[in-house]
């Protein structure tokens, strides 16, 4: 649903008609998901996407965020990335910084180029 919601919102900014309400449907969805007691059973990467989502869309939720920002141990480094999008979003300027800091202190560079080393 979060790949949906965004490709319709991207779409709209494109001035693409798309219905509001299904928009509205599926974000309502996708907020009950991420507090619903299934929820659990949701990987940390795929609820920073989700939160990313919501925050290109200005539906910030800053507890969220922050629940998430405590257990970034084990994430992927561009599920930090998309977190620290989804901060700057929320007007959260040094977790952002803090989170883009772990990223690009995970880069490798050798002479074939840059990769990025996922936490063990």
């Amino acid at each position: 649903t979060a790949y949906i919601v965004y490709a319709l919102q991207l779409t709209k900014k494109e001035n693409y008609t798309v219905d509001q309400t299904v928009i509205d449907q599926a974000v309502s969805y996708l907020n009950s998901e991420l507090r619903s007691t299934a929820s659990q059973y949701m990987d940390d990467n795929t609820r920073a996407y989700i939160l990313f989502v919501l925050s290109e869309m200005n539906r910030n939720d800053v507890s969220l965020l922050n629940n998430l920002f405590e257990k970034r141990k084990g994430m992927a480094q561009f599920s930090k990335a998309q977190l620290a999008m989804a901060f700057q979003k929320a007007g959260q300027s040094k977790k952002a910084q803090d989170l883009i800091t772990e990223v690009t202190n995970s880069a490798i560079v050798d002479p074939r180029g840059v990769h990025f080393e996922e936490d063990s």
